[in-house]
């Protein structure tokens, strides 16, 4: 799969932020009708006793509701663990492992944010200037905003709310468990993000795209690390 490099990474804290806020304005949330037959996953593993990340990118199908390819990649992180500018230290490698892909899927489910970030921002809206298929973030915890405890049937949702900005849905995916975070993350709208999400919940609380991604990345990190 093609990636388009769209910035430096080699790059201090405040060229991150500006890099940030100029990327920004890349960004084209439109309407996605199509049915979705591939759908990419990717997560990064980490270690708190190593510099060494982790990533992997599968392919799902929902023919057939499982994985039909997965590639890893493996570095040392150049850039320091920050909130709100992880993308520096992960989309990296999160290409790479992505760039490996045979398959072409439809869209990537990024376990991450996208607009719904500080800068509106995050991992899958950078990851998605990258590539030229559609991005979606889904986040396990909020990263910037307030909400509405949506109800506690399955397919409750609300807004995320920031500065009087829809930046995101929170979506109880389950019947009575935490919710999780969407968001845009390029070249796909809010709407067509959730109907995506929503299509490709199992029997877990995360889409399986991203919970065989994030099983993946571990296992890819204790085969090296044990």
């Amino acid at each position: 799969m093609q990636i388009q490099q769209v910035n430096e990474w080699d790059i201090s804290y405040e060229e991150a932020v500006a890099t940030q806020r100029e990327l920004v304005k890349k960004l084209n949330f439109r309407p996605y009708t199509e049915e979705v037959e591939y759908a990419a996953g990717v997560d990064v593993s980490t270690s708190r006793y190593s510099r060494q990340i982790y990533a992997a990118a599968i392919v799902w199908t929902t023919k057939e509701n499982k994985v039909v390819e997965s590639r890893f990649a493996k570095a040392e992180a150049n850039f320091p663990y920050i909130p709100g500018l992880l993308s520096f230290r992960e989309t990296p490698l999160i290409a790479e492992a992505v760039e490996k892909l045979k398959t072409y899927p439809d869209v990537i489910l990024v376990d991450g944010h996208g607009y719904s970030h500080p800068r509106r921002l995050g991992c899958a809206s950078h990851l998605g200037l990258m590539v030229d298929v559609p991005t979606i973030g889904c986040a396990k915890k909020k990263l910037i905003g307030n909400y509405r405890e949506p109800a506690p049937g399955k397919f409750s949702t609300s807004y995320l709310i920031h500065n009087e900005e829809k930046i995101g849905i929170v979506l109880r995916s389950r019947t009575n468990v935490k919710p999780i975070f969407i968001s845009p993350g390029n070249n796909i709208n809010l709407t067509s993000s959730l109907r995506i999400i929503k299509s490709l919940v199992g029997k877990y609380r995360i889409p399986e795209p991203i919970r065989s991604a994030h099983i993946l990345s571990n296992e890819y990190r204790k085969k090296f690390e044990g």
